[in-house]
Order: structure tokens, then C-alpha cells, then sequence
């Protein structure tokens, strides 16, 4: 997925005539932030969540090392929650054999019994369990002035846990000046994940929408169990100014309306600042519907809780508009240590559901104790970033068409309650005579019209505001049951269609996307199928693209290719990804200067290809406003492409070249330095030569270490000077440091992020043009564990200190491995080369 960003939506309130002018959709004012990087741990390539465990893979000769446990620590700096690994060596952890024989299966780290269940000592911490309902789960809070400089200043957070995704939507019901960022903190008060805003925004009421990737399983824990908090930040109060705990929504995705209470009384002089929030569903039973409200306090009960045994507290539902009229009062006796107030509205008249749904009914809370407080809020519908969008096509149509239609649909909720709608159709076969929006079946095929938009249709657009809803509308909004059906003269009962789809916040589908038709193809290509397609832009002149197919019948497959070029003469031309069944997404770079230029003052075409129609079945016209005409040559000349990471983008920057994390390469400097990226950073290691044990060695050109002089084939004994000369095309290719080795030499292999290993040696076997890899066997110490010891850090085995008799042996199995520097010690060898190594 594209990186994710935090965009501060300032919704100005606004009170939309019955007309149906038009209304612009898109909320004002965003803004776009860059965020942390994923708090994760990188090794060998792989980020590794908080709190994994996990046993490092080397690859060949090594393997998996069943007695080496890495795990992603946590640790603080700077308020700052990072990732650090820490590796050790867990033999030691293995449970005594109660056996006298007993042996070391496949797979494991500790000998055990024939007859022994296994237990491995890297289990004994175990992951976070996952929680078997939290592939979705939705949860709330209460967010409260905690700089005490406003009377009251107020938000609701709604939140969405999809997997590993967080999606956040946080509410300011008043004033709230200079927003800076949103941030996420555990129970000490570090900083989990923070979203930074680009610069200040201000605004009387606003939305903030966000999403969390990629959250740590130790985080999704914490969520759960109420240990995390969301804090709002501006510029006077970089701390926070609004706070609140996140707690479990009980409702879940059942809630539809909700209500932020706040306190009659000022809160200045108090450590806290109080209020409360309502959840409210409905029931239907038969014709019958009832309403089920969930109210929470904050900071209100608890002063109570040694002075009486219940306090009496009065719930008033009343209307509001010109006269207030009380519609429904409850009466109840309440326990201090009670944390929800659950009532339930029965058997509501129509009239009083649809100032429900209209947002015209306020809820009153009176808490009757020492110190009488009262607690008021409008009953709004649920107002979070969800999109709710719709793809119109021919294919999806009651009665199939294939007439090259299609359309693009985008509804929000106002501020007011209002029902905004734009809806942008394309390529009908005849007038339009109907826009309608539609709801469940009703009986007998027939399907319920909720209202019909066509007055405010005009040149292919339609516009406006709805305000007439009633709590079947908004149900069926919220559960996607609602359609968008096109009527023309030639399709009465609809020529495109397309159902209502409720989409978590995306920061790169914030805009309205652009439409892709068949007759928008010249000639016109009669397709059941259109599409939608996002486009956007970064710093770095890379083109992301998002395009999704609708109306596809038939068992097509994955059979379209998405293009865009400049014109109609197809110049500079560039293919993009080819699709997963109907989406396709990726990012185009490399782009050319004239691609640029006409995206920016004209339009590209936008081309799906398919095997029915090579030359194009569905295409459109893209336009996004760019500088990078006039960047072009210093982007493509520039050594600072990386200032823009994706999220676990952790690459390194070597001699004006971009490696990946884990990727290892040779010192531009020394042939016999080898260098690889972790965590973005740059760590060198000077090649470790392994002992040569003959008299006479030499040193071959582009050989980092002596050989022997002398190498036997099998049946003739060679000069290796003279051999490397005459074989110098034919050597051995090794891919772990990338080089070209003469036959008969020996070295070390190169294995990040430990660097060279001692504990290994390859050779490039005579007459076989391959590389052969062993690894060492250490002898068994006859001293105690507190006696033994490196006398070198790279040395692979331990020795004892009184005798030294030990050292390695050369086989192609290793029982005991004991020389991997995470687990014993740190590398000195490691050196720092031209400022980019560095030491570890």
C-alpha cells in the first residue's frame, strides 16, 4: 500500500438549502503528514514486529539455528517506543535428558529421550496470543480538555481494528486551535505512534482521520485490554491538549447514532475535566422498533463512590428546534462503581425516528448528587472517516447492458445530518430519466426508492443534499444496502448500477476518482464494464496508481493491462502492473518529462487493455496538477530520492547508490571489505581469512587471502598461479558476497548482519566449477562453562583458559554452534570506512 498519512479535515459547518445546489464533497482544509517509521526490529533482511521471537535463518551452510533466539525487544528513548533485537544462545536453557542416550532430532535445539515429549526453551516466552475476534473489532473514547484552558473543549474517537490496520476518526466538538498531531500512548505515557500534521490548522469544528499500519500484536493487546491512549497536540500544548483512554465500543459496528455530552458546570479548578458520551442502536422487532442507548461519564461518578450507595440520575431525550419539546424521560438509580448507563427507548413512532435520523433530538443527563451536574448533547449519526462510494456500470445493472456506461458516486454525512451526494456519470446510451437511490426489496420483487436525484442532474453530473432521511436510510448507509440505479428512455428499469460500500479512511482515495468507459474509446467499444482509477503524485515524481473494474461477467480472469500514454497517438507510451482480477495498484517511476507535462496541463489517457480488445476496452482522462517538469533533471541527478521512506523502508545510502536493508555489497573502496545495510544504516567488516597450513602460499590477483601454492585435481598436480590463469573465466561465482573465486581458494563466507563467519569455510572445488561450503565442529571442552572462553571475538570455538588444546575442525555437520557474535559478544573487527560504516 502507498504510505499512509494523517489528513486534518476542517469540516465548516454548514446548512444546506433544500435545493440541491452543488455541494462540493470533498472535506476542506487537508492536510498531509509523513509518519514514524514502523517501531519494528530489521534482521536479515526482515522486520520483525515487537515483542517476535524468532530463530535467525542464515541460509546456506548454516540454516536455521535451532539454538539461537532473537527477539524484537522494546525500549524507550525519548518517549519514543523503538525496536532493538537482542540474540542468544539457549542450549544452555535445555532441560537435562532423564535418558542415558539420549539424541538430537531434526528441527530442535535440545537432546531428548526416545520416549521424551520435546520442549524447546525458545517457547518459553511465547508471543502475544492473537485474539480470535480482533479481525474486527471497534472501539471508542472520550477525549477531554486536559490543558484546562477552555470551559470545554470536547472529541469522540471512533475506532476501527481491521487485522493489523487501525483506522481512527477523532471528532472536535469545539474550538481546538493549531492541531499538530495525533498520538497513541501506553499506560507510562510513551509515545507508541505518532502522525505529524505539515503545518497548523485551525477551524470551529473539525474531523481528524488517520490510519495506524502495520500495529504490533503487543500494541493490538494493549488496545484491547483499555491500556492505550489517543492525545490530540497543538502548538501551545506539544504535550496534548485533548486526551482520552480507548476502550472496547460494546455496540460495536451496531452503533448508528451517537451523542457527545457536555457538562453544565465549569471544570477549571478541577484536575480532571468531565462529560461523556452515548452510543445508540436499534432493535426491530416485527413493525415494532426500539432504540438501545449505552452512556458513559467520565470523571463523574467516581467522587461519589464513598459517600453514597446509588445516585439518582435523570435521562431526558427532548427535540430540538424553535420550542423544546421532552419527548421521553427516564428515571434510575445508579451505582457509583456502575461504569454504563444502559436504558431502552421502547416502541419509538415513526415521527420520533425520523428526528432521529434527522438529527433534531438532544440528550439530557442529571446527575443528582452533593453537587448537582448536568450533562447535554445532540444525537448525531455516527461521524467518522468512513467514505461511502458507489461504481456504476452496465454489468452490475438489474437487466445486464453493455452499452460502455459507467459511473462514480461519493455520499457523506453533513454536519447537519444531511445526506450529501455527487454522482458523475458517463457514455448513456440515451436521456437520462431517473437517478434514483434504492434500498432493501420490500415484497414481490419490488425495491424500495428512497428519492430520486435526476432535478439536480446536469452535463453528467448530479449534485446536492438530502435531507429527508429517515433511519432506514441511515441503517442501510451504514450496512451497505443502498444502491445508486440510472434510468435512460432506452433502459427504463436502469441502464448502469452500482451498490453503496462504505470504505475505511484512505488518504489516496481522499479525491474523487476519475472515470474510465467504453465510450470514451474510439470508436466507442459496447462494454458492460468502467472503471475508477486514483491518481496521485509524490515529491519524488513517482505516479501511484490505484484502478478497480466493475460489471465483469464471465469468468474473465486476470486478463487487463492498464496503460497510459499522452494522446491518442499512444506517444511515450508506459505500461503499468497487470491486474489481480479486477484491482490493480502499484507505483510507476521512471516516468518521462512530456508524461509530465501533459498530466499537468492537459490530461494522459488512462487505457485498460484486455484480451477481447487489445487496442482498449475502457479508458480516461487523467489530469493532476504537478511541478515535476521543472524538477525532472534534478530529481533524476539528485543522491536524496530516499528523504521520502515508505513506513518499513529502512534502506541505506552508499556512494550515492540505494541499497535495501539486508542487502550486503563490496566496499567501493577495498575489494576485501564487505559491507551491508541495517536499519538504514551502513555496517563494513574486513574479509577474515582462514589458516593456511601449508609452507608455500601465494596471493592471486583479485584474492583477498593466501592460498597454496600447489592444488591437486585428481590426477595431476597444478601450479594455482598457473591454474587461476588458464581457468580465470571458469572459476566458482559465489552469491553471498558477489564475486568471482579462483579454483582450490578458500575463504570465509559473508553473512549479514553478522558479518564474516569463522565458523564457516567455502572453497571453489577443482574441475567443478562450484562452490563448496562446510561448517566447523567444535571439540568437546573437558573444562566447566565459567572456565571457557574466546581468546579471539572471531574465533568460532570456545577454549578453556587453563588448556588450550582445542580448535576446529572442518565437516560437513555442525553439532554445537556457539560462535554467532548476537549471542556471545560483539564483533570488534567491524570497521569504520570513508564515515559511511559504522562501528557495532
Amino acid at each position: 500500500m502507498w504510505p499512509i498519512c494523517l489528513c486534518l479535515l476542517i469540516l465548516q459547518s454548514t446548512v444546506f438549502a433544500d435545493r440541491a445546489d452543488r455541494v462540493p464533497l470533498k472535506e476542506h482544509g487537508v492536510q498531509r503528514v509523513k509518519n514514524r517509521l514502523f517501531p519494528g526490529c530489521s534482521f536479515g533482511g526482515f522486520v520483525h514486529e515487537l515483542g517476535d521471537t524468532w530463530n535467525p535463518d542464515l541460509g546456506s551452510p548454516f540454516g536455521i539455528l535451532h539454538c539461537v533466539r532473537c527477539e524484537c525487544l522494546t525500549i524507550t528513548k525519548k518517549r519514543r517506543v523503538v525496536g532493538k533485537t537482542k540474540c542468544q544462545n539457549i542450549k544452555r536453557d535445555c532441560p537435562e535428558p532423564l535418558c542415558k542416550e539420549p539424541v538430537l532430532l531434526p528441527g530442535q535445539c535440545c537432546k531428548t529421550c526416545p520416549t521424551q515429549e520435546y520442549s524447546n526453551p525458545a517457547n518459553s516466552e511465547g508471543l502475544v496470543p492473537e485474539n480470535p475476534q480482533s479481525h474486527h473489532q471497534e472501539f471508542y473514547s472520550l477525549l477531554t480538555d486536559v490543558s484546562f484552558t477552555t470551559k470545554d473543549v470536547l472529541g469522540r474517537g471512533y475506532f476501527t481494528l481491521e487485522e493489523s490496520v487501525l483506522c481512527f476518526s477523532i471528532v472536535c466538538e469545539r474550538a481546538l486551535l493549531e492541531v499538530t498531531s495525533v498520538q497513541f500512548l501506553d499506560a507510562d505515557s510513551n509515545i507508541l505512534y505518532e502522525q505529524n500534521a505539515t503545518q497548523p490548522t485551525a477551524a470551529a469544528s473539525m474531523k481528524v482521520c488517520g490510519t495506524w499500519e502495520h500495529i504490533p500484536r503487543v500494541y493490538k493487546a494493549a488496545l484491547l485490554s483499555g491500556g492505550l491512549r489517543a492525545v490530540l497536540t497543538t502548538e501551545s500544548f506539544p504535550d496534548g491538549q485533548l486526551e482520552g483512554t480507548i476502550h472496547v465500543n460494546e455496540l460495536d459496528s451496531q452503533e448508528i447514532f451517537s451523542a457527545v455530552l457536555h457538562s453544565d458546570i465549569s471544570k477549571l479548578d478541577e484536575e480532571t475535566a468531565s462529560g461523556g458520551i452515548t452510543m445508540i442502536s436499534l432493535e426491530k422487532n416485527g413493525d415494532i422498533e426500539h432504540a438501545i442507548f449505552l452512556v458513559k461519564l467520565h470523571n463523574v461518578f467516581e467522587k461519589y463512590q464513598k459517600q453514597l450507595d446509588t445516585i439518582p440520575v435523570t435521562i431526558t431525550v427532548s427535540r430540538t428546534g424553535g420550542r423544546q419539546q421532552r419527548i421521553n424521560i427516564i428515571n434510575m438509580q445508579i451505582i457509583p462503581q456502575q461504569a454504563t448507563i444502559r436504558f431502552r427507548w421502547e416502541a419509538m413512532t415513526n415521527q420520533e425516528l425520523r428526528w432521529l435520523a434527522r438529527q433534531q433530538l438532544s440528550l439530557s443527563v442529571n446527575v443528582q448528587g452533593a453537587l448537582a451536574e448536568t450533562f447535554n448533547g445532540i444525537i448525531k449519526i455516527k461521524q467518522t472517516c468512513t467514505a461511502f462510494r458507489a461504481a456504476l456500470s452496465g454489468g452490475d445493472a438489474l437487466i445486464s447492458s453493455s452499452t460502455g456506461a459507467g459511473g462514480t458516486a461519493d455520499f457523506s454525512i453533513g454536519d447537519n445530518g444531511a445526506l450529501l451526494y455527487r454522482i458523475h456519470i458517463m457514455g448513456m446510451s440515451s436521456p437520462v430519466t431517473a437517478i434514483t437511490i434504492e434500498g432493501e426489496t420490500i415484497k414481490q420483487g419490488q425495491i424500495r426508492i428512497v428519492s430520486n436525484f435526476v432535478r439536480s442532474y446536469s452535463d453528467g453530473w448530479a449534485e446536492g443534499a438530502f435531507h429527508k432521511q429517515n433511519t432506514k436510510e441511515v441503517e442501510a448507509l451504514l450496512s451497505n444496502k443502498l444502491f445508486i440505479n440510472v434510468a435512460t428512455e432506452r433502459f427504463s428499469d436502469g441502464e448502469i448500477r452500482g451498490q453503496v460500500v462504505g470504505e475505511m479512511f484512505q488518504e489516496d482515495r481522499s479525491e474523487f476518482p476519475f472515470l474510465l468507459t467504453g465510450s470514451e474509446m474510439e470508436p466507442v467499444v459496447r462494454t458492460p464494464i468502467a472503471g475508477q482509477a486514483w491518481i496521485s503524485i509524490n515529491k519524488l515524481c513517482q505516479i501511484h496508481y490505484e484502478i478497480i473494474l466493475h460489471g465483469i461477467t464471465g469468468n474473465r480472469g486476470n486478463e487487463f493491462v492498464a496503460v497510459i500514454y499522452a494522446d491518442t497517438t499512444e506517444q511515450h507510451k508506459r505500461n503499468l502492473i497487470t491486474f489481480n482480477r479486477n484491482r490493480a495498484e502499484g507505483t510507476a517511476i521512471g516516468i518521462s518529462k512530456y508524461l509530465f507535462q501533459a498530466m499537468n496541463n492537459e490530461y494522459v489517457i488512462l487505457q485498460i487493455n484486455s484480451k477481447g480488445y487489445p487496442a482498449g476496452e475502457i479508458r480516461g482522462k487523467v489530469t493532476v496538477i504537478n511541478n515535476c517538469q521543472d524538477t525532472y533533471e534534478l530529481l533524476m541527478q539528485s543522491d536524496e530520492t530516499n528523504n521520502e521512506l515508505d513506513e518499513v523502508n529502512f534502506s541505506c545510502v552508499y556512494e550515492r547508490k540505494e541499497y535495501e536493508d539486508g542487502a550486503s555489497w563490496t566496499s567501493a573502496f577495498d575489494s576485501c571489505v564487505m559491507c551491508s545495510c541495517q536499519r538504514s544504516m551502513v555496517v563494513c567488516d574486513r574479509m577474515l581469512c582462514p589458516t593456511v597450513t601449508c609452507e608455500n602460499t601465494v596471493q592471486l590477483e583479485g584474492e583477498c587471502c593466501p592460498s597454496c601454492g600447489v592444488v591437486s585435481t585428481g590426477e595431476i598436480a597444478l601450479s594455482l598461479p598457473d591454474l587461476a590463469q588458464e581457468e580465470v573465466a571458469s572459476g566458482c561465482f559465489f552469491e553471498a558476497d558477489q564475486k568471482w573465486h579462483a579454483y582450490a581458494t578458500s575463504w570465509h563466507p559473508y553473512i549479514p548482519p553478522f558479518g564474516f563467519s569463522s565458523c564457516a569455510l567455502c572453497s571453489c572445488v577443482p574441475g567443478k566449477n562450484e562452490v563448496s561450503c562446510t561448517r566447523s565442529t567444535c571439540l568437546t571442552l573437558t573444562c566447566s562453562e565459567d572456565e571457557q572462553w574466546r581468546a579471539n571475538p572471531t574465533d568460532c570455538c570456545l577454549q578453556c583458559r587453563a588448556k588450550s588444546t582445542e580448535s576446529p575442525t572442518i565437516s560437513s555437520t555442525m553439532t554445537e554452534m556457539r560462535g554467532l557474535q548476537p549471542a556471545d559478544g560483539v564483533d570488534t573487527s567491524k570497521k569504520q570506512e570513508g564515515g559511511n560504516c559504522l562501528n557495532v
